[in-house]
């Protein structure tokens, strides 16, 4: 059975079971007003709505099973307002400068703490807890937080900014550092391990013929004992876990190769402007290289954001409001559908057991 306990797939940002849906879908049923993508519990659909209200639904029959209301209602965006993780155990949320606790089965309240602007969108769910950003005084940091004492994380260390989702799992924590370094944590201490830059990694020549540095151009995703990250630079890497040393640095055709998912099987994907690739994780060779230009601008896709993949297919939607299917194999579109309305990069296609989520920019959830 398919789970989603977090932003892009679980703590370690990729996908932990495989999913066999492919197009055709008959029409979606819609529903207004939802702040974030739902989370997928065991027989449960968690979904948190703008109007403030926290509503689980069973799976199948869509019966209400709870409902719990923040504080106010919210917006989308920052500070992170109404988001959840669920980390097996407990169902976290942030109700303004709030941390809420709630029981998943039943939506009581559990803990209630202050907390300001807890980034749980882009947090990491742990076993005992999770790591997250959040606002301290007039600066962010990062914390690990743990039962029973929600209140006072474990450690906690100064970052930049509390926008970029960290990837940890019970042996790594990954996070984006400034001048596009990747740190990397003990999740137990909060000893850093080491700092690595991506400056000379990702280097490259723009059109004006001036050299640029590498950026940390996607989410870090950490698989086995590596972290994989694209680079602004046409590149994408992977690094040991524990000692931050180059894997693998394998060459793509896409300047910023920001949609870099990883499938339960551990393959890359990647969707360029002309390209379509599949990486294997696990030494970086491309598995597969298709040409998709004429494809995508034969449908007029430009600017596509964050992917999902089935066993067959890769879905999408573009910026400009388009959510789209594409064959695996042929690289050819076979599924349109006009949203009708802008779509945020990071609001993703879902895919789940027999069915697919998908938000748009307005607060429309579509479940096809």
């Amino acid at each position: 059975m398919t789970r989603h306990h977090c932003y892009r797939f679980s703590g370690s940002r990729h996908r932990e079971s495989a999913v066999d849906l492919s197009p055709p879908f008959a029409k979606p049923e819609l529903l207004a007003g939802v702040g974030y993508l739902p989370l997928l519990l065991e027989n449960l659909v968690i979904i948190s709505f703008l109007d403030g209200s926290v509503v689980a639904y069973e799976k199948g029959t869509r019966a209400v099973r709870w409902r719990f209301r923040l504080n106010a209602g919210y917006e989308a965006g920052l500070p992170f307002l109404g988001s959840l993780l669920f980390n097996g155990k407990q169902l976290i949320l942030s109700d303004g400068g709030d941390l809420v606790i709630l029981d998943p089965t039943s939506g009581e309240l559990q803990v209630r703490e202050k907390i300001d602007e807890i980034n749980l969108r882009n947090g990491s769910p742990l076993p005992d807890g999770f790591i997250a950003t959040y606002r301290m005084g007039e600066s962010y940091h990062l914390g690990r937080f743990r039962s029973p004492d929600w209140n006072k994380p474990v450690w906690t260390l100064p970052v930049p900014l509390a926008v970029e989702p960290i990837a940890a799992s019970r042996q790594v924590c990954c996070c984006h550092g400034e001048l596009g370094e990747i740190i990397s944590v003990d999740p137990d201490s909060g000893t850093e391990r080491w700092r690595l830059s991506v400056k000379e990694q990702g280097a490259f020549v723009d059109d004006l013929g001036r050299t640029r540095k590498g950026e940390i151009a996607s989410d870090l995703i950490l698989w086995k004992d590596i972290v994989i990250a694209g680079v602004r630079g046409n590149r994408v890497i992977a690094l040991d876990g524990r000692s931050g040393s180059l894997r693998w640095s394998v060459a793509v055709d896409s300047l910023t190769p920001s949609n870099l998912t990883l499938d339960a099987s551990g393959i890359l994907h990647l969707l360029a402007p002309s390209r379509y690739y599949q990486i294997d994780a696990r030494d970086g060779k491309i598995a597969s290289d298709v040409n998709v230009e004429a494809s995508l601008e034969q449908h007029k896709l430009f600017a596509v954001g964050h992917l999902d993949v089935s066993t067959t297919y890769v879905f999408a939607a573009d910026l400009h409001g388009t959510l789209f299917a594409l064959e695996q194999a042929s690289g050819k579109v076979t599924l349109k559908f006009v949203l009708g309305t802008q779509v945020p990069f990071s609001n993703y296609p879902l895919l789940a057991d027999d069915r697919m989520y998908h938000l748009d920019g307005a607060g429309v959830l579509r479940t096809f």
